[in-house]
Protein backbone atom coordinates (compact mmCIF):
# COMPACT_ATOMS: atom_id res chain seq x y z
CA UNK A 1 0.00 0.00 0.00
CA UNK A 2 1.56 3.60 -0.75
CA UNK A 3 0.83 6.21 1.80
CA UNK A 4 0.29 9.44 2.26
CA UNK A 5 -0.15 11.82 5.60
CA UNK A 6 -3.41 11.39 6.89
CA UNK A 7 -3.83 15.42 6.63
CA UNK A 8 -4.09 14.81 3.17
CA UNK A 9 -7.10 13.44 3.51
CA UNK A 10 -8.46 15.72 5.92
CA UNK A 11 -7.46 18.18 3.97
CA UNK A 12 -9.77 17.07 1.04
CA UNK A 13 -12.83 16.01 3.63
CA UNK A 14 -12.53 20.03 4.36
CA UNK A 15 -12.30 20.87 0.85
CA UNK A 16 -15.52 18.54 0.14
CA UNK A 17 -17.59 19.45 3.15
CA UNK A 18 -17.27 23.37 1.94
CA UNK A 19 -18.58 22.75 -1.08
CA UNK A 20 -21.75 20.72 -0.06
CA UNK A 21 -22.31 23.55 2.20
CA UNK A 22 -21.49 25.92 -0.97
CA UNK A 23 -24.40 23.75 -3.34
CA UNK A 24 -26.78 24.07 -0.46
CA UNK A 25 -26.26 27.40 0.00
CA UNK A 26 -26.94 28.00 -3.46
CA UNK A 27 -29.76 25.68 -3.59
CA UNK A 28 -31.45 27.86 -1.15
CA UNK A 29 -31.18 31.06 -2.74
CA UNK A 30 -32.25 29.50 -6.61
CA UNK A 31 -35.30 28.63 -4.13
CA UNK A 32 -36.62 31.90 -3.34
CA UNK A 33 -38.54 33.67 -6.39
CA UNK A 34 -41.67 32.10 -6.47
CA UNK A 35 -44.72 34.74 -6.84
CA UNK A 36 -42.86 35.85 -9.76
CA UNK A 37 -42.76 32.56 -11.21
CA UNK A 38 -46.45 32.36 -10.99
CA UNK A 39 -46.84 35.91 -11.83
CA UNK A 40 -45.04 35.72 -15.33
CA UNK A 41 -46.82 32.21 -16.18
CA UNK A 42 -50.08 33.89 -15.95
CA UNK A 43 -48.91 36.95 -18.26
CA UNK A 44 -48.12 34.38 -20.48
CA UNK A 45 -51.05 32.78 -20.32
CA UNK A 46 -53.02 35.56 -21.07
CA UNK A 47 -50.20 36.34 -23.83
CA UNK A 48 -51.23 32.83 -25.29
CA UNK A 49 -54.19 33.24 -25.50
CA UNK A 50 -54.09 36.35 -27.51
CA UNK A 51 -51.64 35.30 -29.71
CA UNK A 52 -53.64 32.51 -30.71
CA UNK A 53 -57.24 34.59 -31.59
CA UNK A 54 -55.32 36.05 -34.06
CA UNK A 55 -53.30 33.69 -35.37
CA UNK A 56 -57.04 31.79 -35.84
CA UNK A 57 -58.01 35.04 -38.06
CA UNK A 58 -54.78 36.77 -39.76
CA UNK A 59 -52.78 33.75 -41.43
CA UNK A 60 -50.45 36.94 -42.19
CA UNK A 61 -49.33 36.72 -37.93
CA UNK A 62 -49.16 32.95 -38.66
CA UNK A 63 -46.21 33.34 -40.99
CA UNK A 64 -44.55 36.69 -38.90
CA UNK A 65 -45.16 33.81 -36.08
CA UNK A 66 -43.41 30.60 -37.06
CA UNK A 67 -40.67 33.32 -38.80
CA UNK A 68 -40.10 34.99 -35.22
CA UNK A 69 -39.65 31.39 -33.66
CA UNK A 70 -37.00 30.37 -36.42
CA UNK A 71 -35.01 33.98 -35.17
CA UNK A 72 -35.60 33.30 -31.27
CA UNK A 73 -34.35 29.71 -32.16
CA UNK A 74 -31.28 30.55 -34.14
CA UNK A 75 -29.91 33.66 -32.05
CA UNK A 76 -31.73 33.29 -28.47
CA UNK A 77 -27.82 32.81 -27.36
CA UNK A 78 -27.30 36.59 -28.05
CA UNK A 79 -29.04 37.59 -24.48
CA UNK A 80 -26.61 35.93 -22.68
CA UNK A 81 -23.54 38.00 -24.06
CA UNK A 82 -25.56 41.39 -23.21
CA UNK A 83 -24.90 43.15 -19.73
CA UNK A 84 -28.28 43.17 -17.85
CA UNK A 85 -27.42 40.91 -15.53
CA UNK A 86 -28.23 42.18 -11.85
CA UNK A 87 -26.93 40.07 -8.76
CA UNK A 88 -29.15 40.25 -5.88
CA UNK A 89 -27.09 40.49 -2.93
CA UNK A 90 -23.31 39.80 -3.33
CA UNK A 91 -21.96 37.78 -6.23
CA UNK A 92 -20.68 34.72 -5.37
CA UNK A 93 -17.59 34.08 -4.16
CA UNK A 94 -14.53 32.74 -6.52
CA UNK A 95 -13.10 29.61 -5.47
CA UNK A 96 -9.66 29.98 -6.78
CA UNK A 97 -7.68 32.95 -8.01
CA UNK A 98 -5.51 32.36 -10.48
CA UNK A 99 -2.50 33.81 -9.44
CA UNK A 100 -0.29 30.94 -10.58
CA UNK A 101 1.00 31.18 -14.09
CA UNK A 102 -1.78 29.14 -16.01
CA UNK A 103 0.68 27.99 -18.64
CA UNK A 104 1.42 24.63 -17.30
CA UNK A 105 -2.36 23.81 -16.71
CA UNK A 106 -3.10 25.30 -20.37
CA UNK A 107 -0.70 22.68 -21.95
CA UNK A 108 -1.97 19.68 -19.88
CA UNK A 109 -5.94 20.81 -20.73
CA UNK A 110 -4.42 20.96 -24.80
CA UNK A 111 -3.19 17.39 -24.27
CA UNK A 112 -6.74 15.91 -23.16
CA UNK A 113 -9.20 17.00 -26.39
CA UNK A 114 -11.76 14.68 -25.54
CA UNK A 115 -12.14 16.12 -21.76
CA UNK A 116 -12.11 19.47 -23.88
CA UNK A 117 -15.41 17.90 -26.12
CA UNK A 118 -16.78 17.11 -23.06
CA UNK A 119 -16.99 20.50 -21.94
CA UNK A 120 -17.83 22.34 -24.82
CA UNK A 121 -20.65 19.81 -25.75
CA UNK A 122 -21.86 19.67 -21.75
CA UNK A 123 -21.51 23.81 -21.51
CA UNK A 124 -23.91 24.02 -25.34
CA UNK A 125 -26.45 21.33 -24.55
CA UNK A 126 -26.78 21.85 -21.15
CA UNK A 127 -28.39 25.18 -21.73
CA UNK A 128 -30.71 23.93 -24.44
CA UNK A 129 -32.48 21.67 -21.98
CA UNK A 130 -34.66 24.38 -20.35
CA UNK A 131 -34.97 26.09 -23.86
CA UNK A 132 -37.13 22.65 -24.80
CA UNK A 133 -40.23 23.49 -23.15
CA UNK A 134 -40.02 26.73 -24.49
CA UNK A 135 -40.21 26.16 -28.00
CA UNK A 136 -42.15 22.76 -27.48
CA UNK A 137 -44.53 25.79 -26.91
CA UNK A 138 -43.86 28.07 -29.57
CA UNK A 139 -43.22 25.35 -32.49
CA UNK A 140 -46.10 23.05 -31.03
CA UNK A 141 -48.35 26.15 -31.38
CA UNK A 142 -47.32 26.80 -34.89
CA UNK A 143 -47.45 23.47 -36.25
CA UNK A 144 -50.96 23.82 -35.25
CA UNK A 145 -51.79 26.76 -36.91
CA UNK A 146 -50.00 25.95 -39.89
CA UNK A 147 -51.76 23.05 -40.44
CA UNK A 148 -55.02 24.62 -39.64
CA UNK A 149 -54.36 27.23 -42.48
CA UNK A 150 -52.28 25.08 -45.12
CA UNK A 151 -54.42 21.76 -44.66
CA UNK A 152 -57.77 22.53 -43.66
CA UNK A 153 -58.48 26.35 -45.09
CA UNK A 154 -55.84 26.64 -48.16
CA UNK A 155 -54.02 29.78 -46.89
CA UNK A 156 -51.01 28.13 -47.29
CA UNK A 157 -49.40 25.87 -50.45
CA UNK A 158 -49.44 22.26 -49.24
CA UNK A 159 -45.58 21.42 -50.53
CA UNK A 160 -45.14 24.67 -48.18
CA UNK A 161 -46.96 23.36 -44.96
CA UNK A 162 -45.39 19.80 -45.47
CA UNK A 163 -41.76 21.54 -45.10
CA UNK A 164 -42.60 23.47 -42.41
CA UNK A 165 -44.28 20.66 -40.42
CA UNK A 166 -41.07 18.54 -41.24
CA UNK A 167 -38.11 21.05 -40.22
CA UNK A 168 -40.15 21.68 -37.06
CA UNK A 169 -40.41 18.40 -35.77
CA UNK A 170 -36.89 17.98 -36.98
CA UNK A 171 -35.93 20.54 -34.30
CA UNK A 172 -38.75 19.18 -31.44
CA UNK A 173 -37.19 15.89 -32.21
CA UNK A 174 -33.93 17.66 -31.59
CA UNK A 175 -34.82 18.64 -28.54
CA UNK A 176 -36.01 15.81 -27.27
CA UNK A 177 -33.18 14.43 -28.00
CA UNK A 178 -30.97 16.85 -26.12
CA UNK A 179 -33.24 16.03 -22.79
CA UNK A 180 -32.94 12.24 -22.91
CA UNK A 181 -29.03 12.64 -23.03
CA UNK A 182 -29.25 14.50 -19.74
CA UNK A 183 -26.21 16.81 -20.45
CA UNK A 184 -26.37 19.10 -17.22
CA UNK A 185 -25.16 15.95 -15.21
CA UNK A 186 -22.39 14.95 -18.14
CA UNK A 187 -24.99 12.10 -19.29
CA UNK A 188 -23.84 12.06 -22.86
CA UNK A 189 -20.40 11.42 -21.03
CA UNK A 190 -21.99 8.09 -19.34
CA UNK A 191 -24.12 7.48 -22.69
CA UNK A 192 -20.50 7.16 -25.02
CA UNK A 193 -18.83 4.99 -22.02
CA UNK A 194 -21.49 3.16 -21.48
CA UNK A 195 -22.26 2.42 -25.82
CA UNK A 196 -18.23 2.00 -25.81
CA UNK A 197 -18.05 -0.85 -23.10
CA UNK A 198 -21.09 -2.96 -24.87
CA UNK A 199 -19.51 -3.01 -28.17
CA UNK A 200 -16.48 -4.02 -26.35
CA UNK A 201 -18.12 -6.98 -24.20
CA UNK A 202 -19.90 -8.17 -27.83
CA UNK A 203 -16.76 -8.60 -29.04
CA UNK A 204 -15.92 -11.30 -26.52
CA UNK A 205 -19.27 -12.66 -27.13
CA UNK A 206 -18.48 -13.41 -30.99
CA UNK A 207 -17.68 -12.16 -33.82
CA UNK A 208 -21.94 -11.94 -34.65
CA UNK A 209 -22.63 -10.49 -31.19
CA UNK A 210 -20.02 -7.44 -31.95
CA UNK A 211 -20.90 -6.89 -35.89
CA UNK A 212 -24.85 -6.38 -34.12
CA UNK A 213 -23.37 -4.05 -31.78
CA UNK A 214 -21.36 -2.26 -34.04
CA UNK A 215 -23.98 -2.13 -35.95
CA UNK A 216 -26.43 -0.62 -33.62
CA UNK A 217 -23.81 1.84 -32.36
CA UNK A 218 -23.67 3.63 -35.76
CA UNK A 219 -27.39 3.53 -36.73
CA UNK A 220 -27.42 5.77 -33.70
CA UNK A 221 -24.58 7.89 -33.85
CA UNK A 222 -25.92 8.48 -37.51
CA UNK A 223 -29.68 9.28 -36.28
CA UNK A 224 -28.25 11.65 -33.87
CA UNK A 225 -26.15 13.49 -36.52
CA UNK A 226 -28.83 13.65 -39.18
CA UNK A 227 -31.41 14.95 -36.56
CA UNK A 228 -28.67 17.33 -35.17
CA UNK A 229 -27.45 18.50 -38.39
CA UNK A 230 -30.76 19.03 -39.67
CA UNK A 231 -31.94 21.31 -36.37
CA UNK A 232 -28.87 23.56 -36.84
CA UNK A 233 -28.33 23.95 -41.00
CA UNK A 234 -32.50 23.77 -42.18
CA UNK A 235 -33.68 26.88 -40.07
CA UNK A 236 -31.99 29.18 -42.75
CA UNK A 237 -33.23 27.83 -45.60
CA UNK A 238 -36.23 27.95 -44.45
CA UNK A 239 -36.20 31.89 -42.89
CA UNK A 240 -35.50 32.66 -46.35
CA UNK A 241 -38.83 30.85 -47.72
CA UNK A 242 -41.02 32.52 -44.67
CA UNK A 243 -39.46 35.92 -45.58
CA UNK A 244 -40.59 35.30 -49.41
CA UNK A 245 -44.18 34.76 -48.28
CA UNK A 246 -44.34 38.30 -46.56
CA UNK A 247 -46.47 40.79 -48.27
CA UNK A 248 -48.44 43.55 -47.26
CA UNK A 249 -47.27 47.46 -46.13
CA UNK A 250 -43.91 47.20 -44.49
CA UNK A 251 -45.31 50.01 -42.17
CA UNK A 252 -47.90 46.89 -41.11
CA UNK A 253 -44.86 44.07 -41.28
CA UNK A 254 -42.57 45.74 -39.57
CA UNK A 255 -44.04 46.67 -36.58
CA UNK A 256 -46.10 43.32 -36.21
CA UNK A 257 -43.38 41.86 -36.14
CA UNK A 258 -41.30 43.16 -33.67
CA UNK A 259 -44.26 42.91 -31.59
CA UNK A 260 -44.42 39.09 -32.16
CA UNK A 261 -41.04 38.59 -31.35
CA UNK A 262 -41.32 40.42 -27.89
CA UNK A 263 -44.57 38.28 -26.91
CA UNK A 264 -42.49 35.31 -28.34
CA UNK A 265 -39.28 36.34 -26.33
CA UNK A 266 -41.61 36.66 -22.95
CA UNK A 267 -43.19 33.18 -23.81
CA UNK A 268 -39.96 31.90 -24.31
CA UNK A 269 -38.28 33.18 -21.08
CA UNK A 270 -41.04 32.01 -18.71
CA UNK A 271 -40.65 28.19 -18.99
CA UNK A 272 -37.05 28.31 -19.78
CA UNK A 273 -36.44 30.58 -16.43
CA UNK A 274 -38.88 28.32 -14.55
CA UNK A 275 -37.13 25.09 -16.24
CA UNK A 276 -33.19 26.09 -15.79
CA UNK A 277 -34.51 26.52 -12.24
CA UNK A 278 -35.92 23.08 -11.37
CA UNK A 279 -32.80 21.98 -13.50
CA UNK A 280 -30.46 23.70 -11.39
CA UNK A 281 -32.05 22.47 -8.13
CA UNK A 282 -32.15 18.72 -9.83
CA UNK A 283 -28.27 19.30 -10.71
CA UNK A 284 -27.29 20.73 -7.11
CA UNK A 285 -28.98 17.96 -5.43
CA UNK A 286 -27.44 15.13 -7.43
CA UNK A 287 -24.12 16.93 -6.91
CA UNK A 288 -24.65 16.72 -3.14
CA UNK A 289 -25.63 13.09 -3.35
CA UNK A 290 -23.02 12.13 -4.99
CA UNK A 291 -20.71 14.00 -2.84
CA UNK A 292 -21.45 13.03 0.52
CA UNK A 293 -22.03 9.09 -1.20
CA UNK A 294 -18.40 8.95 -3.19
CA UNK A 295 -16.80 11.24 -1.62
CA UNK A 296 -17.09 11.99 2.03
CA UNK A 297 -18.41 8.12 3.20
CA UNK A 298 -15.31 7.20 1.68
CA UNK A 299 -12.73 9.86 2.99
CA UNK A 300 -14.33 9.46 7.18
CA UNK A 301 -13.98 5.62 6.80
CA UNK A 302 -10.08 5.99 5.43
CA UNK A 303 -9.90 8.49 8.61
CA UNK A 304 -11.83 6.29 10.71
CA UNK A 305 -9.52 3.31 9.83
CA UNK A 306 -5.97 5.42 10.16
CA UNK A 307 -7.10 6.33 13.40
CA UNK A 308 -8.46 3.39 15.32
CA UNK A 309 -5.07 1.65 13.89
CA UNK A 310 -2.78 4.45 15.17
CA UNK A 311 -1.45 5.03 11.82
CA UNK A 312 -0.51 8.52 10.55
CA UNK A 313 -0.89 7.83 7.13
CA UNK A 314 -3.79 6.65 4.66
CA UNK A 315 -3.93 4.43 1.39
CA UNK A 316 -2.65 6.92 -1.35
CA UNK A 317 -4.84 5.52 -3.94
CA UNK A 318 -8.19 5.51 -1.56
CA UNK A 319 -7.74 9.01 -1.46
CA UNK A 320 -6.80 9.35 -5.14
CA UNK A 321 -10.13 7.46 -6.15
CA UNK A 322 -11.96 9.93 -4.27
CA UNK A 323 -10.42 12.90 -5.59
CA UNK A 324 -10.89 11.51 -9.30
CA UNK A 325 -14.70 11.16 -8.35
CA UNK A 326 -14.38 14.79 -6.38
CA UNK A 327 -12.92 17.00 -9.44
CA UNK A 328 -14.96 15.78 -12.45
CA UNK A 329 -18.37 16.59 -10.41
CA UNK A 330 -17.34 20.22 -9.16
CA UNK A 331 -15.75 20.91 -12.93
CA UNK A 332 -19.44 22.70 -14.00
CA UNK A 333 -21.46 25.26 -11.52
CA UNK A 334 -24.49 26.45 -12.08
CA UNK A 335 -24.63 30.26 -13.15
CA UNK A 336 -27.17 32.78 -13.15
CA UNK A 337 -27.74 35.23 -15.68
CA UNK A 338 -31.42 37.55 -15.68
CA UNK A 339 -33.15 40.92 -17.08
CA UNK A 340 -32.36 43.17 -15.11
CA UNK A 341 -32.88 41.17 -12.39
CA UNK A 342 -35.99 39.71 -13.84
CA UNK A 343 -36.72 35.98 -15.06
CA UNK A 344 -33.34 34.52 -13.86
CA UNK A 345 -32.27 31.37 -16.55
CA UNK A 346 -29.62 29.40 -14.72
CA UNK A 347 -27.04 27.57 -17.24
CA UNK A 348 -24.18 24.77 -16.80
CA UNK A 349 -20.73 26.32 -17.49
CA UNK A 350 -17.33 25.51 -16.19
CA UNK A 351 -15.72 26.19 -13.16
CA UNK A 352 -12.71 28.31 -14.95
CA UNK A 353 -10.53 28.50 -12.12
CA UNK A 354 -10.92 24.72 -11.72
CA UNK A 355 -10.56 23.96 -15.63
CA UNK A 356 -6.70 25.73 -15.59
CA UNK A 357 -6.20 24.87 -11.91
CA UNK A 358 -3.16 21.37 -11.85
CA UNK A 359 -4.07 20.16 -9.26
CA UNK A 360 -7.86 19.53 -10.74
CA UNK A 361 -6.33 18.59 -14.12
CA UNK A 362 -4.59 15.92 -12.88
CA UNK A 363 -7.66 13.92 -11.60
CA UNK A 364 -9.92 14.47 -14.78
CA UNK A 365 -10.05 12.74 -17.82
CA UNK A 366 -9.42 9.66 -15.60
CA UNK A 367 -10.82 6.07 -17.30
CA UNK A 368 -13.43 4.66 -15.96
CA UNK A 369 -14.77 0.65 -15.10
CA UNK A 370 -18.60 -0.11 -16.78
CA UNK A 371 -19.49 1.27 -13.29
CA UNK A 372 -18.03 4.62 -13.38
CA UNK A 373 -15.46 4.13 -10.84
CA UNK A 374 -11.72 5.45 -11.88
CA UNK A 375 -8.98 3.52 -13.24
CA UNK A 376 -6.09 4.78 -11.60
CA UNK A 377 -3.25 1.92 -12.79
CA UNK A 378 -3.90 3.51 -16.67
CA UNK A 379 -4.57 7.44 -16.14
CA UNK A 380 -4.89 9.04 -19.89
CA UNK A 381 -7.48 11.21 -21.37
CA UNK A 382 -10.14 9.22 -22.80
Amino acid sequence: MSGIDIRAAVDARSMIQEEVDRLEEKRERILRPGKEDRACILAMGALIAASAAVLLTWPGALILWVLATFILYSFNYIVFFLPITRHHGGRERKRLVLERPIKGPLSRLLTRPKFLVEVGTTMFLAGMVPLARSFLLLFGSGVMFIIYHGVYMGDLPLQFTGWLVLQILVILGYFLMVVALNPQSQGFTRIARSLKFKVLSARSEGRRAYVMAMALAGALIVAISVVAVGAVLLPGRTMESLIGFLGGNALVVIPAMVAILAVEFFIMRVPQSVGSRRMAIDLIDDKVRALRYWCLEPLDALIVEAAMQNRTVVDRDRLEEVLCIYYPIVMYKVVETNIFGRLPVYLVAPDFGLLFDHEALRHVGVPRDPDGRPVLDRRSDV
